[in-house]
């Protein structure tokens, strides 16, 4: 019969050891025993012979060990009283003995413990790749639930800088069409800005160069956010009022004086030119 068995070293210690031929019996019904479940027909009756099982009769085992029936009887019992077998009889397909723990023999016990412990090692791998997986993803979506919130609270604080009215105010004045979300339009009115220049003195500053350039073909061009509150921002802002035609205009002392001499002029008596000739 093809196949092999194992055999502990504890078997020394056994009593069956002390006895060679015992011994020998024993193993011998191991070797014999089916390694897996078969099919047998005894007097026409189906017999199903599970791993472990052996169906044979005492004569055949005196038979095949060269001792008497009884004695056959005799040492199966034996075994069958210390645990190591089990037997079922009946008179019309004969006895069928079954070795008790079948599968300690085969190494099945040893090999099911191996198969256990790296299906436990494999699933626990598993579950610590899965609970990684699970922590990164937890962890990623934390930190995008932040930077959502993040940018909620970003969009929802007004920007204290009124682009928007800055640039309407130039459009107003200039008959343009520039827009107050444009990067570079954004950028020089966040630097003025932030130098601590106000709403009303960008306004002041378009309307002091739209008096000097509105109506000057060439410098009408740079009525631009660019130029107007680039580098030059403060000087425009501080220069003298001019008159539509760029000339600067007269202070209020002046123009009293200007009107003191003409009422003068007309107070004066009038000459008559004829009073020369």
């Amino acid at each position: 019969m093809a196949g092999w068995v194992k055999i502990h070293r504890s078997i020394q210690d056994h009593w069956i050891w002390e006895d060679p031929v015992k011994l020998k019996w024993w193993l011998d019904l191991i070797m014999m025993a089916n390694h897996q479940e078969n099919k047998i027909l005894i007097n026409g009756e189906l017999v199903i012979v599970s791993s472990g099982e052996r169906h044979t009769s005492e004569d055949k085992l005196a038979t095949r060990w060269g001792v008497s029936r009884n004695t056959v009887r005799k040492f199966l019992s034996l075994l069958e009283k210390d645990g190591m077998i089990s037997m079922k009889k009946s008179r019309q397909t004969g006895t069928t003995y079954k070795v008790l723990n079948y599968n300690v023999y085969q190494g099945f016990s040893e090999e099911k413990k191996h198969q256990t412990a790296q299906r436990i090692e494999h699933q626990t791998a598993q579950q610590k790749d899965n609970d990684l997986n699970n922590e990164l993803h937890i962890n990623k979506n934390e930190k995008n639930e932040k930077n959502e919130k993040k940018k909620d609270i970003v969009e929802q604080e007004p920007d204290p800088i009124p682009y928007r009215e800055i640039v309407d105010y130039l459009n107003q004045k200039t008959g343009k069409s520039f827009k107050h979300s444009a990067a570079g339009n954004k950028k020089v009115i966040k630097a003025r800005w932030n130098e601590g220049y106000k709403l009303d003195q960008f306004k002041r500053v378009i309307d002091n160069k739209c008096q000097d350039w509105l109506n000057d073909e060439k410098m009408s061009q740079y009525l631009r956010p660019e130029t107007l509150f680039g580098n030059k921002f403060d000087q425009y802002l501080n220069q003298r009022k001019g008159n539509s035609n760029g000339a600067p205009q007269k202070s209020e002392e002046a123009l009293m004086m200007d009107e003191l001499s003409r009422r003068r002029m007309a107070d004066m008596p009038k000459v008559d030119p004829s009073e020369f000739f």
